[in-house]
């Protein structure tokens, strides 16, 4: 199957940072090369690739000519591989895309550059020999090729890729002559949205297939908390909506050969765990050697403001008990609860940690450390942190709604296969019921704690970017004419 994939950012595929090398725009490619199929990368020559020493640029002889409006921009086109030998197409026009930023929000405000960039994706898959089967593009930069190859009747699905629909490429009324496309086209059935060209509105609505990364993000999309204004549009959609989890990075979060925590340790051997734990509590501060669990907030997961009131609501109870708490990051401004963990963090300074700043190395060390990590809402990041508490036999303790069961089966006693505890009502009691009971009541016997925690990192050992590859081939085998 011959596959193109358009982003507006492909620096992850020169980045040195092995967390960059594993997003989606860099590890999904090279794994459905690596499955049998011709895979092509299409982007913006931006700064960061022109001064790439190590990149061989070669000039394709192609030009391409395109109208923005009453103008007419012509682009060059270059090429390259990376190290996995993808091949890499590069959109030379240096006034709009030679001194731009890398990321997708280097797009933000510049109807111009998303525009320019989406019809020279269709015009590059045009000239392709053989051509594609499949134009996959990645979030709202590129979001009107789906427009335009139906406006263009080009025979090519196209899938859609979302990370975080709350920057979706909303412009005036103004900027819809850059299009091209006729007034039938500014309707609410296509671009126009409240009066403005909204461009993710436009892609959602014409492409074949619209994937978030996990059935938990198809659910948030849904919401008004996490739709970025266009919930609606998704709940329409939702027949197109599918969520595939990304493969955990391996060459990043993996305790078998992590060069932060403490002591290295896999599911067949768990033993450097608890060293790993001792290792958090004497990094932190906190009273060493507790008997109940050591619990783990990560508030870059994301928390809804409802449960962290909850959880402040029940700290003097929680902490009376001899268990540890770490809460790393920054609470929402506009919390009142975050007075209510001060207090507490005061008043139970060797149960209680507070971590405004952290590094990565405290990040790997905490997850590492933790017994139990707190996943109290919904974010459009959800799964990849679940998988990664996994992937540490740190076992996720959730509320119950769309999309767990994607990644969590509920523990029961005396039930195998479970690897994380659910807690199935948006209450107090039964937040506290998951952390004073369940949990703790799992720490002992030590034989069911540990097949608990080898079932997590063994749940986590399935997703791989393999699957994940084999998970969108699928897709773009039911999307074929």
């Amino acid at each position: 199957m011959k596959i193109l994939i358009a982003a507006s950012d492909l620096t992850p595929l020169i980045s040195t940072d092995p967390a960059g090398q594993n997003g989606p725009v860099a590890a999904l490619p090279a794994a459905l090369q690596r499955a049998g199929h011709e895979v092509s990368l299409v982007g913006p020559l931006t700064r960061a690739w022109a001064d790439a020493t190590a990149v061989k640029l070669k000039a394709t002889g192609v030009r391409v000519n395109v109208a923005l409006g009453s103008d007419r921009e012509s682009v060059q086109v270059f090429e390259t591989r990376s190290e996995e030998g993808l091949q890499i197409f590069l959109l030379k026009h240096d006034p709009i895309f030679g001194e731009m930023a890398d990321g997708v929000s280097a797009f933000e405000g510049d109807a111009r550059a998303a525009v320019l960039f989406s019809k020279l994706v269709i015009e590059l898959s045009r000239r392709l020999n053989p051509a594609p089967d499949v134009v996959q593009i990645y979030d709202w930069p590129g979001a009107l090729v789906p427009v335009f190859l139906r406006a263009q009747h080009l025979p090519f699905a196209s899938v859609l890729s979302l990370d975080n629909p709350t920057t979706n490429g909303s412009f005036p009324i103004e900027d819809f002559g850059l299009l091209n496309l006729g007034w039938e086209y500014f309707r609410p059935n296509a671009v126009e949205f409240y009066g403005r060209v909204n461009f993710l509105k436009a892609g959602i609505l014409h492409a074949d297939a619209v994937v978030v990364p996990g059935e938990l993000e198809r659910a948030a999309v849904q919401t008004p908390e996490h739709g970025g204004g266009l919930d609606a549009v998704f709940r329409e959609q939702s027949s197109k909506l599918h969520g595939i989890p990304a493969g955990v990075d391996e060459n990043v979060w993996n305790p078998a050969r992590d060069p932060f925590v403490a002591r290295r340790y896999q599911s067949s051997n768990l033993g450097g765990k608890a060293a790993c734990r001792g290792a958090l509590l004497a990094h932190l501060g906190l009273d060493k050697n507790p008997a109940g669990p050591v619990y783990l907030v990560d508030l870059a997961a994301g928390q809804d403001a409802h449960y962290l009131d909850l959880l402040a609501s029940m700290l003097d109870q929680l902490l009376a008990d001899d268990v540890r708490l770490v809460v790393l990051g920054e609470f929402p401004a506009d919390l009142p609860a975050a007075i209510t963990f001060q207090v507490a963090a005061r008043k139970y300074p060797g149960h209680l940690a507070l971590v405004r700043a952290g590094d990565e190395r405290l990040a790997h060390v905490a997850l590492a450390g933790a017994n139990f990590q707190l996943f109290l809402g919904r974010t459009l990041r959800l799964s990849e942190f679940i998988l990664r508490s996994l992937k540490y036999g740190t076992v996720p303790v959730v509320p119950a709604g769309a999309g767990v069961r994607q990644l969590l089966t509920d523990h029961q006693p005396g039930v195998e296969g479970g690897n994380g505890l659910v807690f199935y009502r948006p209450n107090g009691e039964a937040l506290f019921d998951a952390l004073a009971h369940r949990a703790a009541g799992l720490l002992r016997p030590a034989d069911d704690w540990e097949s608990l925690q080898q079932q997590a990192m063994i749940q986590a050992a399935k997703f791989t970017w393999a699957r994940t590859a084999a998970q969108f081939v699928a897709l773009y085998q039911r999307l074929r004419p």
